[in-house]
């Protein structure tokens, strides 16, 4: 395997400090920070989502139902974001590389395989305290309090508890206790300032 890009890539579930580390990061670099979220909705419908569809499952079959037919766009996204952007901290939602889909981990892995800091971002080494902190974050985020997790799928449990980050991660990096611009400075460490 032949590492070509340097720039960092924060993975991991959400409400771990991804964005916040970014934006710190990218502001240590010098760099800009590009957060796949803000891109996504352009780039699932180049890869052949239809919203309109999506939201119809989501009603007739619930949210999980619309997840599991957006999913195979996520890793299409992931080879737009990085064919476009370059010399930037990367900043990946949750879902993004983590896959109910097992038929589509190894897209998500060719995607990443060139970048060698790759980082995993999750509040403990423990999984089970990471989900209680990831659960208390989200009940005390005014934007995410009424978002319902208590779905089919347990997200926040499987994007927690999935081996898919971690073998995708060159680094696990402890964000609990932590401000963001520790975090920033670890990675830093981490990639020797690059």
């Amino acid at each position: 395997m032949v590492l070509t890009r340097f720039e960092p890539v924060l993975i991991g579930p959400l409400c771990v400090g991804k964005t916040s580390t970014a934006t710190a990061l990218a502001a240590r670099l010098g760099l800009p920070h590009v957060q796949l979220d803000e891109l996504g909705e352009s780039y699932y419908r180049r890869a052949g989502y239809d919203a309109e569809r999506g939201a119809a499952l989501e009603q007739e079959s619930g949210y999980v139902a619309k997840y599991r037919y957006r999913e195979p766009a996520f890793p299409v996204s992931l080879g737009y974001l990085f064919a476009e952007h370059h010399d930037c901290v990367f900043d990946l939602g949750a879902g993004h590389t983590c896959m109910l889909d097992l038929s589509l981990v190894d897209q998500v892995r060719q995607a990443l395989t060139p970048f060698a800091n790759v980082f995993l971002l999750l509040p403990s080494r423990d999984p089970e305290r990471s989900i209680a902190t990831i659960r208390e974050r989200l009940r005390g985020d005014p934007e995410r309090a009424g978002d319902d997790w208590d779905l089919e799928v347990d997200f926040i449990r499987f994007w927690v508890t999935s081996d898919q980050n971690r073998s995708l991660a060159r680094h696990l990096v402890l964000t609990e206790e932590r401000t963001p611009e520790q975090v920033a400075d670890e990675i830093f460490r981490l990639t020797g300032g690059r």
